[in-house]
């Protein structure tokens, strides 16, 4: 999957040399361009409820045939998790049997590489999104005497991801909510519930007044009012002032 680029979601989990260096640098160096170039940028972090417990495996098995992965190799999968007979080890012995969910497990060694197939057509979704996502512009002087040697950088992210850690970064908030609405259709469909309350937001350089810097989050449109703190993405802090933690 990595060395053919199956999975084109941002999303930095599951597959061999990602971590979440490459997210943290990213988030970070649009901040500071925003602020340097005085450009205005939209930070939405969102916290999922019981990301897992979500997969049900009708949805799953559509999305792994979605990037051809054998149909027998998806049975096999859809079985490890249909109709287990479960039983729990207690202090007093073994619990009586019972039939589990069918939904993949939050400790399986093979889950998160399935939810990032799943949650992948969300992120590919947001990304082919016309003129979203944050623009970020780089010119490298190869010869700084000779203009026609340089090189010229440009990158644009609406959407990434570790796992099911979401970050949205957009240039105003019509576009912002846009890419949101998107994700917002997707949980609805999957019966995936957004804890707004530890969903946070920051503006570098907002245009609008203080009453209009919120976005309509989840499957229930709840409001994440933007904050002047500072707010945690992936054991990182980020402000939309120029302070350090």
């Amino acid at each position: 999957m990595k060395r053919y680029n199956i999975l084109q979601g941002y999303n930095c989990c599951s597959l061999p040399g990602e971590s979440t260096n490459e997210l943290i640098h990213l988030v970070n160096n649009f901040i500071e361009d925003a602020r340097e170039n005085k450009k205005e940028l939209w930070v939405l972090t969102q916290d999922m409820k019981k990301a897992f417990d979500s997969v049900g495996l009708e949805v799953l098995n559509r999305t792994l045939l979605r990037i051809d992965i054998p149909a027998s190799l998806v049975e096999w999968i859809i079985a490890l998790f249909k109709h287990r007979s479960l039983r729990i080890a207690t202090a007093y012995g073994l619990s009586d049997g019972f039939i589990g969910n069918d939904r993949i497990d939050q400790g399986d060694a093979l889950s998160p590489l399935l939810w990032r197939i799943f949650y992948d057509p969300l992120l590919v979704g947001i990304q082919q999104t016309k003129d979203s996502g944050y623009e970020m512009k780089i010119t490298w002087p190869n010869d700084i005497n000779d203009p026609t040697t340089w090189t010229h950088y440009r990158l644009q992210v609406p959407v990434c991801a570790y796992m099911d850690d979401t970050v949205f970064l957009e240039s105003s908030k019509s576009r912002m909510q846009k890419i949101v609405d998107i994700a917002n259709d997707f949980y609805l469909i999957n019966d995936i519930d957004i804890n707004v309350k530890k969903s946070e937001m920051i503006i570098i350089n907002p245009s609008v007044e203080r009453h209009e810097q919120v976005i309509e989050l989840g499957r229930d449109r709840s409001i994440v009012q933007a904050t002047n703190d500072e707010i945690r993405y992936l054991g990182v802090w980020f402000s939309n002032k120029p302070s350090r933690r």
